[in-house]
């Protein structure tokens, strides 16, 4: 799914099936007019295709969206702080609800609890859901990937002392969602990011 495997591929004597972006560039087998010129990598089939939806979302949102916000249903607390209107995250998450078959995600960390949450909702719900995360970030305080590992989500790390610090998930083989969003509630709530 992400980063590394290539080049240690490449480095055995395996070819990698992703060329690095600056080679497909120079070959003339990038992107234009947003569709694939040249060949996709083998997993994508002639039934597949990359999806783009054109929809960019822009964090920071103004507060945390309400756990019933999220889930449908009216807020009945009177004194309710959370927003209750569409937001940065809930659109986010919105996404990964859509999900069928598949949620393969790779970032450097993950500590916001509603993603956290979404993730585990799909694996629940029959998606396939795989993790590949920083090792640093693995185990820090504030951290949901161990919690997401002891709910039978397959997790990986990078094993390198480099930060993995990619920031996309793939969503049943046919939309990403990528940009500099970091999958914590700080990028929600305070950082200028986009997903």
């Amino acid at each position: 799914v992400c980063g590394g495997g290539e080049r240690r591929a490449e480095a055995q004597g395996g070819k990698s099936e992703w060329p690095a972006l600056g080679e497909a560039n120079r070959a003339g087998k990038g992107l234009k007019g947003g569709k694939p010129s040249g060949p996709l990598p083998r997993h994508f089939g002639p039934s597949q295709s990359v999806v783009s939806s054109g929809d960019v979302i822009f964090f920071p949102d103004p507060g945390m969206p309400c756990r019933n916000f999220l889930q449908g249903q009216t807020c009945r607390r009177r004194n309710c702080t959370y927003e209750h209107h569409e937001t940065g995250l809930s659109r986010f998450l919105s996404h990964i609800a859509k999900a069928r078959s598949t949620v393969e995600v790779c970032c450097y960390t993950i500590t916001c609890n509603e993603i956290a949450d979404a993730l585990e909702a799909a694996h629940k719900r029959g998606c396939k859901v795989r993790i590949i995360t920083d090792d640093d970030q693995m185990s820090s305080s504030g951290s949901d990937i161990l919690q997401l590992a002891r709910a039978g989500i397959p997790v990986r790390n990078d094993a390198s002392p480099a930060n993995m610090h990619h920031k996309f998930c793939v969503l049943d083989g046919k939309e990403v969602l990528s940009g500099s969003f970091n999958y914590t509630r700080q990028a929600v709530l305070a950082n200028r990011e986009n997903a």
